[in-house]
Protein backbone atom coordinates (compact mmCIF):
# COMPACT_ATOMS: atom_id res chain seq x y z
CA UNK A 1 0.00 0.00 0.00
CA UNK A 2 1.31 3.29 -0.91
CA UNK A 3 0.95 6.40 1.66
CA UNK A 4 0.97 9.97 1.51
CA UNK A 5 3.88 11.24 2.21
CA UNK A 6 5.30 15.46 1.93
CA UNK A 7 7.68 14.56 -1.03
CA UNK A 8 5.69 12.40 -2.96
CA UNK A 9 3.35 15.30 -2.70
CA UNK A 10 5.27 18.01 -3.11
CA UNK A 11 6.46 16.48 -6.34
CA UNK A 12 2.51 15.96 -7.89
CA UNK A 13 2.13 19.97 -7.21
CA UNK A 14 4.56 20.69 -9.05
CA UNK A 15 4.22 18.50 -11.78
CA UNK A 16 0.70 19.63 -12.22
CA UNK A 17 2.03 23.08 -12.62
CA UNK A 18 1.60 24.50 -9.14
CA UNK A 19 4.66 26.84 -9.38
CA UNK A 20 6.78 29.64 -6.90
CA UNK A 21 4.28 32.49 -5.90
CA UNK A 22 1.15 31.36 -7.23
CA UNK A 23 -1.51 31.90 -5.83
CA UNK A 24 -4.07 28.59 -5.49
CA UNK A 25 -7.83 28.48 -4.62
CA UNK A 26 -7.67 24.69 -3.75
CA UNK A 27 -11.52 22.08 -3.69
CA UNK A 28 -10.34 19.49 -1.65
CA UNK A 29 -11.35 15.67 -0.49
CA UNK A 30 -8.40 14.69 0.96
CA UNK A 31 -9.81 11.63 2.37
CA UNK A 32 -9.99 10.23 -1.30
CA UNK A 33 -6.27 9.75 -1.68
CA UNK A 34 -5.68 6.93 1.16
CA UNK A 35 -3.76 7.48 4.12
CA UNK A 36 -0.76 8.39 5.96
CA UNK A 37 1.07 6.07 7.33
CA UNK A 38 0.69 5.96 10.95
CA UNK A 39 -0.27 9.62 11.35
CA UNK A 40 -3.53 10.95 12.91
CA UNK A 41 -5.66 13.14 10.54
CA UNK A 42 -4.07 16.69 11.51
CA UNK A 43 -1.16 15.25 10.83
CA UNK A 44 -2.46 14.25 7.23
CA UNK A 45 -3.91 18.22 7.07
CA UNK A 46 -0.49 19.31 7.75
CA UNK A 47 1.33 17.32 5.44
CA UNK A 48 -1.02 18.94 2.74
CA UNK A 49 -0.46 22.16 4.17
CA UNK A 50 2.83 21.86 4.26
CA UNK A 51 3.61 20.45 0.58
CA UNK A 52 1.41 23.30 -0.80
CA UNK A 53 3.25 25.83 0.96
CA UNK A 54 6.71 24.76 0.21
CA UNK A 55 5.99 24.68 -3.51
CA UNK A 56 4.21 28.08 -3.20
CA UNK A 57 6.99 29.69 -1.66
CA UNK A 58 7.14 32.98 0.92
CA UNK A 59 5.08 35.04 -1.73
CA UNK A 60 2.71 32.22 -2.96
CA UNK A 61 -0.77 32.23 -1.14
CA UNK A 62 -3.12 29.01 -0.41
CA UNK A 63 -6.99 29.73 -0.38
CA UNK A 64 -9.81 27.43 0.17
CA UNK A 65 -13.35 27.79 0.38
CA UNK A 66 -14.42 29.12 3.47
CA UNK A 67 -18.74 29.21 3.00
CA UNK A 68 -21.15 29.46 5.99
CA UNK A 69 -24.17 27.85 4.39
CA UNK A 70 -26.17 27.88 7.70
CA UNK A 71 -26.72 32.01 6.55
CA UNK A 72 -28.99 31.16 3.99
CA UNK A 73 -30.60 28.44 4.99
CA UNK A 74 -31.15 29.27 8.77
CA UNK A 75 -30.98 32.95 8.66
CA UNK A 76 -28.30 32.80 11.51
CA UNK A 77 -25.44 36.07 10.91
CA UNK A 78 -22.43 35.11 9.30
CA UNK A 79 -18.95 35.76 11.75
CA UNK A 80 -16.09 36.35 9.63
CA UNK A 81 -13.76 35.15 12.80
CA UNK A 82 -16.28 33.01 14.53
CA UNK A 83 -18.82 31.22 12.21
CA UNK A 84 -17.57 27.86 11.29
CA UNK A 85 -16.68 26.69 7.54
CA UNK A 86 -19.39 24.46 6.46
CA UNK A 87 -18.89 20.90 6.88
CA UNK A 88 -19.42 20.49 3.08
CA UNK A 89 -16.70 21.67 2.55
CA UNK A 90 -14.12 19.64 3.71
CA UNK A 91 -11.80 19.08 6.44
CA UNK A 92 -8.72 20.84 4.77
CA UNK A 93 -10.91 24.07 4.14
CA UNK A 94 -11.65 23.94 7.94
CA UNK A 95 -8.48 23.28 8.74
CA UNK A 96 -6.79 26.23 6.67
CA UNK A 97 -9.73 28.47 8.23
CA UNK A 98 -8.51 27.44 11.67
CA UNK A 99 -4.79 28.70 10.86
CA UNK A 100 -3.87 31.77 13.38
CA UNK A 101 -2.35 33.12 10.22
CA UNK A 102 -5.31 32.88 8.10
CA UNK A 103 -7.67 35.75 7.02
CA UNK A 104 -11.55 35.02 5.72
CA UNK A 105 -13.76 37.07 2.81
CA UNK A 106 -17.28 39.02 4.17
CA UNK A 107 -19.82 37.00 2.01
CA UNK A 108 -20.82 34.15 3.59
CA UNK A 109 -21.74 32.57 0.54
CA UNK A 110 -18.83 32.79 -1.20
CA UNK A 111 -16.41 33.63 2.12
CA UNK A 112 -12.64 32.72 0.78
CA UNK A 113 -9.98 31.78 3.57
CA UNK A 114 -6.41 32.52 2.64
CA UNK A 115 -2.87 32.03 4.19
CA UNK A 116 0.00 33.80 2.42
CA UNK A 117 1.21 37.28 0.49
CA UNK A 118 -2.06 37.94 -1.19
CA UNK A 119 -4.50 36.73 1.62
CA UNK A 120 -5.39 40.71 3.32
CA UNK A 121 -5.97 41.30 -0.62
CA UNK A 122 -8.04 38.68 -1.33
CA UNK A 123 -10.14 39.05 1.76
CA UNK A 124 -10.12 42.62 2.40
CA UNK A 125 -14.00 43.69 3.50
CA UNK A 126 -14.60 45.67 0.47
CA UNK A 127 -17.95 44.71 -1.50
CA UNK A 128 -20.87 42.91 0.66
CA UNK A 129 -21.65 40.77 -3.03
CA UNK A 130 -20.45 37.66 -3.13
CA UNK A 131 -19.26 37.89 -7.32
CA UNK A 132 -19.16 41.80 -7.46
CA UNK A 133 -16.64 43.88 -8.03
CA UNK A 134 -13.56 43.68 -5.44
CA UNK A 135 -15.04 40.27 -4.22
CA UNK A 136 -13.02 37.68 -2.68
CA UNK A 137 -13.84 36.10 -6.20
CA UNK A 138 -13.18 38.75 -8.29
CA UNK A 139 -9.92 39.46 -6.97
CA UNK A 140 -9.10 35.67 -7.51
CA UNK A 141 -9.76 36.41 -11.12
CA UNK A 142 -7.83 39.54 -11.06
CA UNK A 143 -4.93 37.99 -9.45
CA UNK A 144 -5.11 34.94 -12.29
CA UNK A 145 -5.54 32.41 -9.39
CA UNK A 146 -4.99 28.56 -9.98
CA UNK A 147 -7.99 26.81 -9.18
CA UNK A 148 -6.79 23.34 -7.77
CA UNK A 149 -9.32 20.80 -7.59
CA UNK A 150 -7.85 17.67 -5.25
CA UNK A 151 -9.55 14.76 -5.66
CA UNK A 152 -12.61 16.46 -6.30
CA UNK A 153 -13.58 17.34 -10.21
CA UNK A 154 -14.92 20.36 -12.30
CA UNK A 155 -18.28 19.83 -10.44
CA UNK A 156 -16.87 21.18 -7.18
CA UNK A 157 -15.57 24.42 -8.36
CA UNK A 158 -17.89 27.59 -7.58
CA UNK A 159 -16.03 29.98 -9.81
CA UNK A 160 -18.35 29.08 -12.57
CA UNK A 161 -21.12 30.91 -10.20
CA UNK A 162 -19.19 33.69 -10.64
CA UNK A 163 -18.63 33.67 -14.66
CA UNK A 164 -22.72 33.15 -14.40
CA UNK A 165 -23.23 36.48 -12.70
CA UNK A 166 -20.47 38.55 -15.23
CA UNK A 167 -21.79 37.11 -18.19
CA UNK A 168 -25.42 37.95 -16.91
CA UNK A 169 -27.23 34.32 -17.33
CA UNK A 170 -31.22 34.91 -17.14
CA UNK A 171 -31.78 31.90 -13.78
CA UNK A 172 -29.49 33.94 -11.18
CA UNK A 173 -30.70 37.32 -9.54
CA UNK A 174 -29.00 39.26 -6.90
CA UNK A 175 -30.43 38.57 -3.53
CA UNK A 176 -31.05 40.75 -0.66
CA UNK A 177 -30.26 39.09 2.57
CA UNK A 178 -31.38 41.07 6.11
CA UNK A 179 -29.10 39.06 7.96
CA UNK A 180 -25.82 40.73 9.71
CA UNK A 181 -22.23 39.72 8.96
CA UNK A 182 -20.23 40.57 11.90
CA UNK A 183 -16.36 40.10 12.73
CA UNK A 184 -15.46 39.58 16.37
CA UNK A 185 -19.13 40.40 17.04
CA UNK A 186 -19.06 43.78 15.44
CA UNK A 187 -21.38 44.05 13.08
CA UNK A 188 -19.74 45.29 9.93
CA UNK A 189 -23.07 45.16 7.45
CA UNK A 190 -26.91 44.77 8.46
CA UNK A 191 -27.39 42.97 5.48
CA UNK A 192 -25.42 41.23 2.28
CA UNK A 193 -26.13 40.22 -1.39
CA UNK A 194 -25.58 37.04 -3.35
CA UNK A 195 -26.35 35.70 -7.13
CA UNK A 196 -28.46 33.00 -6.68
CA UNK A 197 -30.98 30.94 -8.80
CA UNK A 198 -34.31 31.84 -8.82
CA UNK A 199 -36.10 28.87 -7.04
CA UNK A 200 -39.49 29.29 -8.55
CA UNK A 201 -38.36 28.14 -12.48
CA UNK A 202 -37.00 24.95 -12.07
CA UNK A 203 -33.36 25.49 -11.97
CA UNK A 204 -30.72 22.42 -11.80
CA UNK A 205 -27.48 21.95 -13.05
CA UNK A 206 -25.90 19.36 -14.71
CA UNK A 207 -24.22 17.08 -12.26
CA UNK A 208 -20.81 15.70 -14.13
CA UNK A 209 -21.17 12.06 -14.33
CA UNK A 210 -17.51 10.49 -14.52
CA UNK A 211 -17.59 9.80 -18.34
CA UNK A 212 -18.34 13.85 -18.89
CA UNK A 213 -15.64 14.95 -16.45
CA UNK A 214 -13.16 12.84 -17.98
CA UNK A 215 -14.30 13.97 -21.52
CA UNK A 216 -14.30 17.72 -20.22
CA UNK A 217 -10.95 17.07 -18.96
CA UNK A 218 -9.46 15.33 -22.23
CA UNK A 219 -10.38 18.35 -24.28
CA UNK A 220 -9.21 20.76 -21.90
CA UNK A 221 -5.74 19.09 -21.43
CA UNK A 222 -6.37 18.31 -25.60
CA UNK A 223 -5.50 21.96 -25.99
CA UNK A 224 -2.97 22.92 -22.64
CA UNK A 225 -6.01 24.66 -20.97
CA UNK A 226 -6.14 22.29 -17.87
CA UNK A 227 -3.53 20.06 -16.36
CA UNK A 228 -3.86 16.68 -14.18
CA UNK A 229 -1.79 14.01 -12.06
CA UNK A 230 -2.45 10.75 -10.92
CA UNK A 231 -1.44 10.64 -7.22
CA UNK A 232 -2.05 7.53 -5.03
CA UNK A 233 -6.03 7.08 -5.00
CA UNK A 234 -6.85 9.66 -6.94
CA UNK A 235 -6.43 13.48 -9.79
CA UNK A 236 -5.44 16.61 -8.98
CA UNK A 237 -6.71 18.82 -11.45
CA UNK A 238 -5.13 22.54 -11.86
CA UNK A 239 -6.56 25.39 -14.36
CA UNK A 240 -5.91 28.98 -13.83
CA UNK A 241 -9.19 31.85 -13.81
CA UNK A 242 -8.24 33.50 -16.67
CA UNK A 243 -8.45 29.99 -18.70
CA UNK A 244 -11.48 28.75 -17.20
CA UNK A 245 -13.32 32.20 -17.41
CA UNK A 246 -12.62 32.37 -20.86
CA UNK A 247 -13.97 29.04 -21.62
CA UNK A 248 -17.45 29.47 -19.62
CA UNK A 249 -18.01 32.65 -20.72
CA UNK A 250 -17.95 31.92 -24.40
CA UNK A 251 -19.90 28.66 -23.90
CA UNK A 252 -22.42 31.06 -21.60
CA UNK A 253 -22.50 33.98 -24.49
CA UNK A 254 -23.95 30.72 -26.97
CA UNK A 255 -26.36 29.23 -24.95
CA UNK A 256 -26.67 30.85 -21.00
CA UNK A 257 -28.34 27.49 -20.02
CA UNK A 258 -24.99 24.84 -21.33
CA UNK A 259 -24.24 24.03 -17.22
CA UNK A 260 -28.05 23.54 -16.58
CA UNK A 261 -29.93 20.00 -17.02
CA UNK A 262 -32.85 21.48 -18.72
CA UNK A 263 -33.72 25.26 -19.82
CA UNK A 264 -35.71 26.18 -16.72
CA UNK A 265 -39.47 27.04 -16.48
CA UNK A 266 -39.91 30.57 -15.73
CA UNK A 267 -43.51 31.78 -15.00
CA UNK A 268 -44.95 33.76 -17.11
CA UNK A 269 -46.30 36.65 -14.99
CA UNK A 270 -44.12 36.42 -12.62
CA UNK A 271 -40.17 37.81 -12.65
CA UNK A 272 -37.98 37.59 -14.75
CA UNK A 273 -40.89 37.04 -17.33
CA UNK A 274 -43.31 39.19 -16.25
CA UNK A 275 -43.41 41.02 -19.56
CA UNK A 276 -43.64 44.79 -20.14
CA UNK A 277 -43.58 47.71 -17.49
CA UNK A 278 -46.22 49.07 -19.58
CA UNK A 279 -49.57 48.21 -21.83
CA UNK A 280 -50.68 50.77 -24.16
Amino acid sequence: MKYITKSSLVDALLSVGIEKNDTVLVHSDIASFGTTENFSRKDALNIFYESFMEVLGNEGTLCVPAYFYEYARFGIPYDISLSPVSKELGVFSRFINSLPESKRSCNPLAAVAAVGKNADYICEIKNRHNYGEDSAFNRLHKLNAKIVMLGTSLNSVTFGHYVEYHVGVPHMYNKIYNIPVLNNGEVIFDWSISSVRYLNADVVYSELNGQKIDENTNILSHYNLMKYQNYLENTIYVINTNTLYNVLAKNLFQNPYRYLDHTPNFPAGQIPNDGPVLKK
